[in-house]
């Protein structure tokens, strides 16, 4: 692939030229004046989004229909005109005065010859992908889960609300890196969850598995009712996008006129409703949209005790400003989120135990954006992006705690030597966690475009700041009742003694487009700073800028006719890193408890128990941590020839410094008291502790510390292909897919101590292993067939899911530690021989051939329908079947055991899932 110094060599020899061709200049300004219809009814088109391609230049039109925008003269220039209720339109024009337009808008139906149900490549630049509305409807979705479905390389799935839904981009599985690492942007403004501390410390399987506490974006919270469009940056993206390490989610929701629409869906597990309307108001007010939402999911139907729900509404206001002929725009915004994540065992086939998971979000959020299009020498847009939002995440867990007999716990809350408590062998504890998050962005961009002969330069210059405070009250309860029992424990933790994480961002980019006789070249050349403020001197990454370069370059070469047609290539490369600062929950860990019992006198006279404790308090935090980076290259193809388009893209991405944890082991010395040593015969009351005879001991004990150690390392090729027309049959064919290697694995060597006793005692050392990581590759194909009828306002889908094969293998581990460690911190060799040693041999880990070798599942089919019929123009109904036939290649794994792969066998495909709805508008 291309590096990074060709790249950036390419980018300046682009610069220069342009320099010494006359220079550089401001393009003169010229106007479009326009007016637009509804090309059945032939009334104004009030409130509609136009855009020159460039993105600076940018007009609404008035209640009329009529519109004012300014472009530059003795240009070409590609507008776009949007507007909710009506096809996107673009068209080409030279502008050399004052030009004056009528244009006709296509109200969105069925009915036109053309409906693409598909995610459409967005980007000569970079890999992207855009799904627009008629696609989003046609898929009938729950969450922004399944939109993502239509991207190259991702499987089809039904909705599963039971536990947070993640995002995996370019790999095989998913990991927490790549969900943290994937930044989803909403109407300009970035959404947070870096506030989010609601997994405490502690093994709890309904918390664990049911908070997004440093795993990334809870997909479900994301309702797709009021969504216009969604694009899914994979590659490189622009300079703009930050804090972030694997791709963009850009999601612009619905703006303009739109009559009341009412959606009802239901499905085996699923039942949603969604209302939504845009409001013209008067004296040129500009438009209200508003947008309601509630989902209800029950993973099991016969059980309704375990259920998500969630309700999203917004209102969002849009009005354009003349000021001295210059065009401002602004949007306002309120939008609510509720979810509730419900999980209880019935106490009447639970022996009358209460055990509750309830996870209580609510999000409110509120936005200014403004747009001034200044089209002055120095300026031509000035956009401005403000956003707040206030979060209260509210988990209550009531558990029944069953002990085997009174069992010691310490409640101390200060490290040394202290009296604790036994608890009874069976108790009720309750467990509240409250956190506030309250999150603040601001975002600034300056923009210009120039020109010299031949070439145009659209130059961005921008900062933002985000601030994150929990105001929380944290982990409450009962000390003398825990909800989580053992010698490595919290404590309770109030939120508001965390510090506020704020981060600065700088960038600065560059898009130069040069034509060169019948070649035309592309490129963006940008740079981004990311950095933590308001740090304490402990943190090493204190005053730290780092610094995101990123290259991209598209050439497209001369047009070939071939057969009567015209055969357009365009070839691109592209590099970039991109930085992911650290989380508040990273930052400031919770603090560990170490409680060893020395002495435990236990009577069965409760009277005369005693129990004393020493605690050592341990900082989780690690404050060598780094920001998670990752690196990203491509090389892109893409072919038009006669309604035939193919786009491909190979890929390398790697990353070997994402977030994760190990454990660390510790020698700890405290005292060892005799029990026996004090006679219970006599006692009227529990004995002192400096009447016991002690010894002093030693022993290991670990903490899991946050590192940069996770890596991970993706390869692939993405593909798309759409097939011309079949106009007899009214079919599009069209295939996506990709083949993914995705390798996940650790930079950093792992501590681990066998779990044996020797001579009545631990074992006395501690291995340091490279454990090597895991391999994953997958190769699959999407044939889909969309027929189109519009006499009968109807589409259906057949899409053919092909995962040609799949694998598995595990990277070398040695079975034998790097070095250990013994009490006193002295590191020995792991030496040859050593294994056969009485004491050694326990710190070598043996693994049979089989554990390395390649397992590869082979080919399997599904096929999807998918239906949507406009019933006049009010009614529109949909269904869907997924997995309504298949085939499943048996096979025979590596250690012998034969798969049938028959349905909802292990390893095999689900039953069939269905699902339909209905959308009724009111004019």
């Amino acid at each position: 692939m291309l590096s990074f110094r060709i790249l950036l060599g390419i980018n300046i020899v682009f610069l220069f030229t342009g320099i010494l061709s006359d220079g550089l200049f401001a393009q003169g300004a010229c106007s479009i004046v326009g007016e637009l219809v509804n090309s059945e009814t032939n009334q104004p088109v009030p409130y509609c989004a136009i855009q020159i391609e460039d993105g600076i230049s940018g007009s609404m039109s008035n209640e009329s229909g009529m519109f004012k925008i300014t472009a530059p003269c003795a240009k070409h220039v590609k507008l776009v005109f949007s507007s909710l209720s009506f096809e996107e339109l673009d068209t080409i024009i030279f502008v050399n005065r004052e030009e004056r337009i009528f244009i006709k808008l296509k109200p969105t139906s069925l009915s036109l010859p053309d409906i693409k149900v598909i995610a459409n490549v967005n980007s000569d630049l970079y890999s992207s992908y855009k799904i627009k509305q008629t696609a989003i409807q046609h898929i009938q979705p729950s969450g922004l889960s399944d939109l993502l479905q239509l991207l190259p390389g991702n499987l089809i799935e039904e909705p599963d609300l039971s536990q947070p839904n993640y995002i995996s981009i370019r790999q095989v599985d998913s990991d927490n890196n790549t969900a943290i690492g994937t930044s989803i942007v909403i109407d300009g403004i970035p959404i947070s969850d870096d506030g989010n501390m609601q997994q405490p410390y502690g093994t709890d399987i309904s918390i664990s598995q049911n908070t997004s506490t440093a795993n990334g974006l809870d997909l479900r919270q994301f309702s797709t009712d009021e969504i216009e469009s969604v694009e899914v940056i994979t590659g490189i993206p622009s300079a703009k996008y930050g804090d972030l390490t694997s791709g963009v989610v850009v999601i612009q929701r619905k703006e303009g006129v739109s009559p009341l629409e009412v959606r009802a869906k239901t499905d085996i597990n699923n039942k949603l409703l969604a209302i939504g309307k845009g409001i013209a108001l008067p004296k040129k007010g500009g438009v209200l949209n508003i947008g309601f939402d509630y989902l209800n999911y029950v993973s099991d139907p016969r059980n309704s005790l375990n259920n998500y729900q969630r309700i999203t509404s917004s209102l969002r206001h849009k009005r354009k400003f003349i000021i001295d002929n210059k065009t401002l725009t602004t949007k306002i915004g309120v939008s609510l989120i509720n979810t509730l994540d419900k999980e209880k065992e019935d106490p009447e086939i639970n022996s009358g135990v209460n055990d509750l998971f309830n996870s209580d979000y609510k999000k409110i959020s509120a936005s200014l954006q403004a747009a001034y299009y200044a089209n002055s020498k120095w300026l031509d847009k000035l956009a401005f992006n403000f956003s707040a939002s206030q979060t209260q995440d509210k988990i209550v867990r009531d558990k029944f705690i069953a002990l085997n007999g009174p069992t010691p716990q310490p409640i101390s809350t200060t490290e040394g030597v202290s009296k604790g408590i036994y608890l009874p062998s069976q108790y009720q504890a309750d467990l509240q966690i409250e956190g506030k998050p309250v999150d603040v962005f601001v975002n600034i961009e300056f923009s210009k475009k120039l020109y010299t002969k031949g070439m145009s330069h659209l130059l961005n210059l921008g900062g933002s700041y985000t601030s994150v405070k929990n105001n929380g009250k944290g982990e409450t309860y009962d000390s003398s009742r825990p909800p989580f029992v053992g010698t490595l424990t919290g404590r309770p933790r109030d939120f508001r003694s965390i510090p506020a994480l704020q981060k600065m961002f700088y960038y600065a980019e560059d898009k130069i487009m040069l034509a060169l006789g019948n070649w035309e070249f592309t490129n963006q050349i940008g740079v981004r700073s990311n950095q933590l403020i308001n740090l304490s001197e402990d943190y090493s990454i204190k005053g730290k800028i780092y610094i995101d370069p990123r290259l991209n370059l598209n050439i497209k070469l001369p047009e070939i006719k071939w057969i009567n047609n015209g055969l357009n290539i365009w070839v691109g490369a592209g590099y970039g890193n991109h930085t992911k600062l650290p989380m508040s929950y990273l930052m400031y860990t919770y603090p560990v408890y170490i409680d060893i019992i020395e002495l435990n006198y236990f009577s069965q006279n409760p009277d005369l128990r005693t129990l004393y404790t020493r605690t050592y308090i341990m900082d989780r935090t690690n404050y060598a941590l780094k920001p998670s980076r990752n690196k990203k290259k491509e090389l892109s193809l893409r072919i038009e020839w006669n309604n035939f388009k193919l786009k491909s893209t190979v890929f390398h991405e790697r990353s070997t410094s994402g977030y994760s944890s190990n454990d660390n082991y510790y020698a700890l010395i405290y005292n060892k008291y005799d029990a026996s040593s004090v006679s219970s015969e006599g006692l009227t009351e529990p004995p002192g502790l400096n009447e016991f005879t002690f010894e002093k001991d030693t022993g290991f004990y670990y903490i899991d510390i946050d590192n940069n150690a996770a890596l991970v390392d993706k390869k692939g090729v993405e593909y798309s292909i759409e097939f011309p027309k079949i106009n007899p049959l009214k079919t599009n064919i069209s295939i996506n897919g990709a083949w993914f290697k995705t390798e996940y694995g650790t930079s950093e060597l792992v501590q681990s101590r066998p779990s044996v006793i020797l001579n009545n005692e631990e074992y006395p050392y501690v291995g340091v292993y490279n454990i090597g990581g895991l391999k994953k590759g997958q190769f699959n194909s999407n044939v889909r067939f969309d027929t189109h009828i519009p006499l009968l306002r109807l589409i259906y889908t057949i899409n053919a899911q092909l995962i040609w094969y799949s694998d598995y293998e595990r990277t070398y581990r040695l079975e034998h530690p790097v070095f250990y460690f013994d009490k006193k911190g002295q590191q020995y060799p792991y030496l040859e021989g050593d294994e056969q040693d009485y004491v050694l041999r326990h710190l070598n880990r043996s693994y049979s051939s089989i554990f390395y070798q390649k397992q590869t599942i082979p080919f399997s089919m599904d096929l999807h329908m998918k239906m949507t019929k406009e019933i006049g123009d009010r009614i529109k109904i949909a269904f869907y079947v997924n997995r309504f036939l298949g085939y499943y290649t048996p096979y025979t794994s590596n250690n012998g055991k034969y798969y049938q792969r028959s349905t909802n066998s292990a390893f095999g495909p689900q039953s069939p899932y269905f699902g339909a709805e209905i959308k009724y508008k009111i004019k």
